[in-house]
């Protein structure tokens, strides 16, 4: 881990220390958590990327934990999950995406029947 650009964990006099900066926010950039969505990974995949001494640890930003994983060699996409609200929210937009795609093919559908009629 010594070529990552981040440091990579954490000592425990570090975390401890008053003035350690990243309390909460993502100990590689620095965003803090209200300025980005959760994003859950599984226990073993946290374990190799926490950037903190203790187990279960610290806090990473979505964007950091894909370049820990990829780091690694470990992002595969069966080990990363979005939260419950996040992933409604997806799940959301994409309804109301298939909905307008549905709309916009039913009026295709009504000029091209238009026109064979007016031929």
């Amino acid at each position: 881990m010594d070529n990552y650009k981040h440091k990579w964990r954490y000592t425990k006099e570090e975390v401890a220390d008053d003035n350690f900066p990243k309390r909460s926010c993502c100990y590689d950039c620095g965003k803090r958590y209200e300025d980005f969505p959760e994003m859950l990974v599984s226990n073993e995949m946290w374990e190799e990327i926490r950037p903190h001494p203790y187990q279960h640890g610290g806090l990473l930003c979505p964007g950091c934990i894909a370049d820990r994983a990829n780091y690694l060699d470990l992002w595969n996409g069966e080990n990363v999950y979005m939260s419950k609200k996040y992933y409604d929210e997806a799940i959301e937009q994409y309804r109301n995406q298939i909905s307008r795609l549905h709309e916009y093919c039913d009026s295709l559908q009504k000029i091209i029947n238009n026109q064979k009629e007016s031929k």
